[in-house]
């Protein structure tokens, strides 16, 4: 990968963490330990419902 490609990915990829973020300070009371967005590793994020 040249230079200026890694440099986009990790941009977009910082983007995109700082999108996902946001709402993790909005709907959780810690977002440290979060219980309603969780980290599916390998996969993404999964809205936790509560019924689980």
């Amino acid at each position: 990968m040249s230079g200026k490609c890694k440099k986009l990915s990790q941009n977009v990829t910082r983007i995109v963490d700082n999108i996902i973020h946001d709402p993790f300070k909005k709907l959780e009371a810690n977002p440290s330990e979060p219980k309603h967005i969780l980290s599916v590793r390998g996969v993404g994020y999964r809205f936790n419902s509560g019924n689980e």
